[in-house]
């Protein structure tokens, strides 16, 4: 609460939180976790790594920065930033993120037995570091996927087993990027689970 009301906010991760190519989060950790565009390899690791790890980005020998994993009432803040700058709508934000989040809803393909209503073209095919992705506007004041691509986990504990995670994966559909819901902090390999970083000046 310092570093924010003395700087008038707080930083976060332009992408969410990785590991870089040369290594697998299928270990259920992130062995040099980096933030990234175009990332693939940003999920499948438990919410008590992924804590720490997004705390190890500042590196050891940073003293006057310091990083860690969202509050879910940041979360809230950023989306209101979203709103109060006229960056999206209230219905973009909390009913209708697909149009311009990474959501089945957002992928020119045939959903339920019919056309996808996303299918503007805007979405081009990219190939990066070998892999070839999606790419379309997904950003938002120059921050990236808040309404997609992962879930992205918090600190704020909901019960005595499960903490808060926050907005929506690449396999769902439309539905608002403010969406909050649990998920047991246990949960070690469950796909689309992610995480974004804050950074506080001290």
């Amino acid at each position: 609460l310092k570093s924010i009301n003395k700087y008038k906010g707080f930083y976060i991760g332009r992408y969410e939180t990785g590991d870089d190519y040369t290594h697998s989060s299928s270990k259920g950790c992130f062995i040099n976790p980096k933030v990234v565009r175009y990332n693939s390899n940003i999920n499948l690791v438990t919410w008590y790594n992924s804590y720490k790890d997004l705390e190890r980005l500042a590196g050891k020998t940073e003293k006057y920065v310091e990083t860690g994993m969202l509050y879910d009432s940041l979360y809230d803040y950023i989306l209101k930033w979203l709103f109060d700058t006229d960056t999206r709508s209230y219905k973009e934000l909390a009913e209708d993120s697909g149009t311009w989040g990474n959501q089945s809803y957002n992928t020119k393909t045939v959903v339920s037995g019919r056309t996808d209503p996303a299918n503007t073209g805007a979405i081009e095919t990219i190939t990066y570091k070998g892999e070839t992705y999606s790419d379309f506007p997904t950003s938002s004041n120059n921050i990236f996927d808040i309404a997609g691509n992962v879930y992205e986990r918090t600190r704020s504990r909901y019960n005595a087993e499960s903490k808060k995670n926050r907005g929506f994966a690449f396999n769902t559909y439309y539905i608002g990027s403010a969406y909050d819901f649990t998920r047991d902090e246990n949960n070690t390999y469950f796909s689309g689970f992610g995480a974004r970083s804050e950074l506080l000046i001290r």
